[in-house]
């Protein structure tokens, strides 16, 4: 996105990065990871990472009903040991 202000020729540009994260509600550990897209490809890279963070340990997690994260009905998300 680029914006002209007051004529005098100033542009602007905006890169937009989306952040997938989780916090633990219990003792407050978090993982983030940012992501140029919010895509079923990077959500799948995100759960293929945070599979890796503190594998020693069970995660539950709630999602919200985010519409960009919306499967096609071939594509399936794969979810890791």
């Amino acid at each position: 996105m680029s914006l002209k202000c007051c004529n005098i020729g100033l542009i602007i540009n905006y890169i937009y990065y989306y952040l997938f994260g989780t916090v633990s509600p219990i003792d407050g550990d978090s993982f983030m990871l940012e992501l140029p897209a919010c895509n079923t490809d990077n959500f799948q890279l995100f759960l293929n990472e945070f599979s890796k963070h503190q594998p020693e340990k069970l995660k539950v997690m709630v999602l919200d009903n985010v519409h960009s994260i919306k499967l096609k009905h071939d594509v399936s998300l794969k979810i890791l040991d």
